[in-house]
């Protein structure tokens, strides 16, 4: 059978923060949720497959707000599963430092769009700079003091125009508090949900996007000045494209789909598997009924999958950077989406397609 190679559950919905451009700011903030327990994380680690590879253990909230974080984090680790999460960082103390480094968690990718304090306060609203750095060093301190090499420190930055200028003087931050790789990402906005999205001076959030407000030619100037600054002690990653589905043409025949339905699924805080954090309302199932296998092999996910084969996308998804084109044929698909009276057997028979992604990083292991 076809399995995922990565999984991602969400601890908590929660977050300390109302940074301007993310999706709980935009449309999750109304929601009360409670977060993931204990019991129900182990419950649902220990039905994943062997070809998972990690455990992506965060979402659209602050995963160091749930109070089991570190014990979800040393039950994952004693599987066997690599372990990474997101973090803004700002409620790290020292002893969660120091546990993180113990229990061998291999990767925390922080936040950081710019070292100017007052624009980092305007995009990470309730943060300082001082705060995080003060953070940063202390997981510095604790990998010094158990002389430890994880977990790794990658950096994640939101592309907007206000803050280009400010990049050269943030990677050199960054190398000197020992990132080793920096991804960029172009801005997404759901007006429809948040209503209009203002930064302090008043300006809409919507013209700090790079790829809707500047040329293709501009954009890729933009690029190669950033990625230029990397080194033998940082890698740099940026989007290779821009642009929405409706000015993508297929290549050779090749079928646009979204590569985590095969691969990456979102558990949520409350046990249901959807099929991606952006997209947390397409439900797949639910583990408190059902098991593993009878999700991701189930009806539900046959026909979001038969929906991205034959180009009938949800609008939902079709601004997306995770949209790949397959290299296989749709013809040569359709058994992962038929409906059958064995499923097992149909993924038995089915390899998963190659992606060739119009975003150069949108395969980049997580």
């Amino acid at each position: 059978p076809v399995y995922p190679v990565f999984v991602q559950m969400e601890p908590t919905r929660r977050c300390n923060l109302r940074c301007v451009m993310c999706a709980l700011t935009q449309f999750y903030h109304k929601e009360s949720v409670p977060d993931m327990t204990l019991d129900e994380f182990k419950h649902v680690v220990s039905q994943l497959p062997r070809s998972t590879e990690q455990i992506t253990i965060q979402g659209t909230g602050e995963p160091l707000l749930n109070k089991d974080i570190i014990e979800m984090i040393e039950f994952a680790r004693s599987l066997g599963f690599r372990t990474h999460f997101n973090t803004n960082l700002i409620p790290l103390t020292d002893e969660m430092a120091e546990r993180l480094v113990a229990a061998g968690h291999d990767e925390i990718m922080v936040s950081i769009e710019t070292t100017n304090p007052e624009r980092y306060a305007d995009i990470r609203r309730n943060a300082t700079l001082d705060r995080f750095l003060e953070n940063m060093r202390k997981i510095q301190k604790a990998k010094e003091y158990a002389g430890a090499t994880r977990p790794k420190i990658t950096a994640c930055s939101i592309f907007m125009r206000h803050t280009l200028a400010d990049i050269p003087e943030m990677v050199a931050m960054l190398k000197s508090l020992g990132v080793v790789r920096l991804h960029f990402a172009d801005m997404c906005t759901y007006p429809e949900y948040a209503g209009p999205l203002t930064l302090a001076d008043g300006s809409d959030l919507r013209e700090q996007s790079l790829s809707a407000t500047m040329s293709k030619e501009q954009v890729a100037e933009e690029m190669a000045k950033i990625k230029a600054l990397a080194d033998d002690t940082m890698a740099i990653t940026v989007p290779g494209d821009w642009g929405d589905l409706k000015v993508r043409k297929p290549k050779d025949g090749a079928v646009l789909t979204c590569s985590e339905l095969w691969r990456l699924p979102f558990v949520k805080p409350d046990s249901t598997m959807a099929t991606c954090c952006w997209a947390p309302q397409f439900v797949m199932g639910d583990f408190k009924t059902q098991s593993f296998n009878e999700i991701w092999f189930g009806e539900k996910y046959r026909n979001m999958r038969l929906k991205h084969l034959t180009n009938n996308h949800p609008e939902h998804c079709r601004q997306c950077q995770q949209l790949m084109y397959t290299v296989a044929k749709p013809s040569s698909l359709w058994g992962v989406v038929e409906p059958v009276h064995s499923t097992n057997d149909v993924f038995m028979r089915f390899r998963p397609p190659k992606f060739t992604s119009p975003f150069s990083n949108s395969l980049e292991k997580r």
